[in-house]
């Protein structure tokens, strides 16, 4: 499926146009289904703050409704955005939203398992990936079928998700994953069992100074495992209110 123009991109009786960052980004949302979180913003601030050389091509395994993309065709201007979408739905919401934000023409949404990505011959100097973490028969998921399509393992395990980043994964590139923080070592172990073991991980603080992280960020290359701690990444000064962003927060969102 590929991204179409935003004059085709029409809003469902049960969608809203929510308006981000003073105006920089516009996302077609569920009223009362899947809806983007936090974890996609830090995960592209984490992505692609460091500073280094653009990608020329930045691939979204499991890309929900297309924010995290949405946020990197931003950040990235010349690059080439893949998303991979399992859900029908989401994907063609996805690709609205491309269009609605100016992305359309370097955009390709493909509405298939991330397990069949391989036979699509993608690869990307950059994967970024948002994994589902509600396990089958371990937690409870979500009543709202689109919900639990975005949130919930089916198909396609962590473990899964980890193996196709890994043969996605052009020379030289790097793969970032956000997780939660009390199930970090599964997601470490996953990246590691599929190559991927040369891995940088970063604790998410809701403010600088919070003792407990909710979530991990993480940042893995080809290589036996081996994981380092980085430094951690805060959404907001400590003793600010949520309003208020973090420095490196409020950098990356001025590049939208």
């Amino acid at each position: 499926m590929s991204a179409r123009g935003p004059e085709s991109a029409p809003v469902g009786s049960d969608e809203a146009i929510d308006v981000l960052f003073d105006g920089r980004v516009r996302l077609i949302q569920s009223r009362r289904g899947f809806r983007t979180s936090v974890d996609s913003l830090a995960l592209a601030v984490f992505a692609c703050g460091d500073g280094g050389a653009p990608p020329a091509t930045v691939l979204d395994l499991g890309a929900g409704s297309g924010f995290l993309a949405v946020l990197a065709g931003r950040c990235w201007p010349t690059a080439r955005l893949v998303l991979v979408e399992r859900d029908a739905v989401l994907a063609e919401r996805a690709a609205r939203n491309l269009a609605l934000n100016g992305l359309a023409a370097r955009a390709t949404v493909h509405c298939c398992d991330a397990a069949d990505l391989a036979a699509l011959g993608v690869t990307a100097d950059v994967v970024l990936c948002n994994p589902p973490f509600f396990v089958p028969g371990h937690t409870v998921a979500p009543a709202h079928p689109e919900r639990r399509a975005a949130h919930s393992e089916s198909t396609l395990s962590l473990e899964g998700f980890a193996i196709a980043a890994a043969a996605a994964l052009a020379p030289g590139g790097s793969a970032a994953f956000v997780y939660p923080t009390d199930r970090a070592d599964r997601l470490v172990q996953a990246l590691g069992c599929a190559g991927l073991g040369d891995l940088v991980v970063h604790k998410l603080q809701h403010r600088t100074g919070d003792g407990h992280a909710v979530r991990v960020l993480v940042r893995a290359g080809p290589g036996s495992l081996q994981a380092r701690d980085g430094a951690g990444l805060a959404m907001h000064p400590a003793g600010a209110l949520d309003s208020v962003w973090s420095d490196r927060f409020a950098a990356f969102l001025r590049r939208l």
